[in-house]
């Protein structure tokens, strides 16, 4: 029974550990951080909530490591839409302002930004097509299709307004269509 979640020794011997290690220091360094600044006030809260953070950071990882990309692939249409209804659930219907942008959707007493799942939609998406197009990304069919998948989210993400992730979502997706080999003309 626990074979299913044995991560196996090839996947292990392929992995870059110094991004595993980096990211792991830099949260525990920023736990110390927040210690420092917040130990006054309301004690180990927030360093502690940091901490529970990074572990919770790393099980997805390993989770994410056991799921064969390949069977990410047949959900990206429904990861991707999700993302989608929940941007606008969160410009239209649910989403709090706060700072000038309605970007967060509030859950109890946390609270979740649902363009950052919408950014991962967009991005498990232009890959599918562009695997189902065989990497095709000059054709005009191809390039337009991939373009509107990568707009909407964009769309709704400046509607809240968010220009940071705006920023980020656009430079991701034209990372990927010149990694495809999309031509300059």
């Amino acid at each position: 029974m626990l074979e299913k979640f044995k991560i196996s020794k090839k996947l292990l011997r392929q992995l870059d550990y110094s991004i595993i290690v980096i990211s792991v220091l830099i949260v525990l360094f920023s736990c110390i951080n927040i210690y420092s600044a917040t130990f006054r006030n309301v004690g180990i809260y927030y360093a502690k909530l940091q901490f529970i953070w990074l572990f919770m950071g790393l099980l997805v990882v390993y989770v994410i490591l056991l799921v064969d990309y390949a069977v990410i692939g047949n959900y990206a249409s429904i990861i991707y839409w999700a993302g989608i209804v929940l941007l606008v659930l969160n410009n239209f219907v649910l989403g709090s302002v706060h700072k000038g942008a309605k970007g967060w959707i509030g859950i109890g007493s946390r609270a979740i930004q649902p363009s950052e799942f919408a950014k991962l939609g967009m991005i498990v998406m232009l890959a599918k097509l562009l695997d189902d197009m065989e990497g095709k990304v000059n054709e005009p069919k191809n390039f337009f299709k991939l373009a509107f998948y990568a707009i909407l989210p964009m769309t709704l993400i400046v509607i809240q307004p968010d220009m940071g992730m705006t920023m980020v979502t656009f430079f991701i997706a034209l990372g990927i269509f010149f990694i495809a080999g999309l031509d300059l003309r």
